[in-house]
């Protein structure tokens, strides 16, 4: 076997082994998520307290607060928290001039901070929050009347210490059965422990659970960051298939965006390292994360380099020079079912947001301050 053969024979076992431990542990969440139930409807009304983290929301702020309002909700059970994070186009004004309006019988506060971050607001909201379930929404999140009176119910059950929803696609993407099975993964790993990997948009926790500590600013990634806390603490964290929100316009997340949620995961669970010892089912849920995040992105690029280069010598210096060869038909043939197959694509275009979210911390771009901004 001739160098090239043995490169590019290596990088396609390369390639084929990373991708047993995710397939392993998506056949495992699967038949889990089978198994899930929602608990049955119950009298159960904690006091809760919502918090609207926003910068430059103009365009949701009003929206949002109307949505809210008009959750199937005891109003003297519920709380309006609106964090403005440094915005510029005076969301906090807006904010508060709505609720004075239109908020009556609830209490609400409007507190606009220096220093911009999500993470930065939610720990500022866990210093004040006095209520028995903290609720965290996006402002261009659109949920529907039933979200609070779902989320609360999960927490009649005292194991539960996190809960959060998922987001419904109002039609396919090119990225859509990708995203189907993640979700597919949370609500299994939801079945057989918890789930490390939340949704923001919509989530809700036990302040219990969270108790004094609290989440790393220069992260972000602060739902997941929240839910592994959660779990650290004994209780247990999970996503509900059934409570579902959408974005606005249900647009697709920038590439920016995609980039910047990706490495705060990574970061996110490079921190909570230690849950992979001593945690039964999580330990190996965690593992699984910290593979899918970090390793495999790079075992990936490793088996495309070594496959591409290998091609590329054998066809450009093997003789006769400029002709096809089996192998290079076989990268064709691969190339080809890469553009077929929408998993394939959805897979390979989230290894590399990983990649990119990797390289350019490895560069020093931390990327822990959130915006707005849906174009970049």
């Amino acid at each position: 076997m001739s160098p090239t053969e043995t490169l590019w024979v290596l990088g396609i076992l390369v390639f084929f082994i990373s991708l047993i431990p995710p397939a392993i542990h998506y056949s495992r969440s699967r038949i889990a998520s089978r198994a899930f139930e929602a608990p049955p409807a119950v009298d159960f009304r904690p006091s809760l307290t919502v918090l609207l983290p926003m910068k430059d929301e103009k365009t949701n702020v009003s929206r949002k607060i109307d949505e809210l309002l008009s959750m199937s909700y005891p109003k003297d059970q519920l709380r309006l928290l609106v964090i403005d994070s440094g915005s510029t186009d005076g969301t906090d004004r807006l904010a508060q001039t709505h609720l004075e309006e239109n908020a009556s019988g609830v209490r609400w506060k409007v507190i606009s901070l220096d220093r911009p971050g999500k993470s930065v607001a939610v720990n500022h909201a866990l210093g004040i929050v006095d209520s028995e379930v903290f609720v965290m929404m996006d402002a261009d999140s659109i949920s529907g009347q039933d979200t609070l009176e779902r989320l609360a119910n999960w927490f009649a059950q005292p194991e539960i210490g996190a809960v959060c929803g998922q987001l419904k696609h109002q039609w396919p993407t090119h990225d859509l059965p990708y995203r189907r099975r993640f979700n597919t993964i949370r609500v299994g790993e939801s079945v057989m422990d918890s789930t490390p990997i939340f949704e923001g948009s919509v989530c809700a926790f036990r302040t219990k659970a969270i108790g004094d500590s609290r989440i790393d600013p220069n992260i972000n990634a602060d739902d997941s960051q929240l839910a592994m806390l959660v779990r650290t603490n004994g209780y247990r964290a999970l996503m509900d298939p059934k409570i579902l929100f959408i974005e606005d316009s249900n647009a697709n997340p920038s590439r920016g965006r995609k980039v910047r949620r990706a490495q705060g995961l990574s970061r996110a669970l490079v921190s909570n390292f230690s849950l992979i010892r001593q945690q039964g089912k999580y330990s190996s849920i965690v593992l699984h994360s910290l593979y899918f995040h970090l390793v495999m992105p790079w075992l990936v690029l490793a088996s495309l380099t070594s496959v591409i280069g290998a091609s590329a010598i054998e066809y450009l210096y093997s003789p006769p020079a400029q002709e096809l060869t089996p192998n290079g038909i076989v990268m064709l043939g691969a190339i080809l079912l890469l553009f077929i197959s929408s998993t394939a694509r959805g897979l390979l275009v989230g290894i590399s947001i990983l990649l990119e979210s990797h390289i350019r911390l490895l560069l020093g771009q931390k990327l822990n301050v959130w915006s707005t901004d849906r174009q970049d």
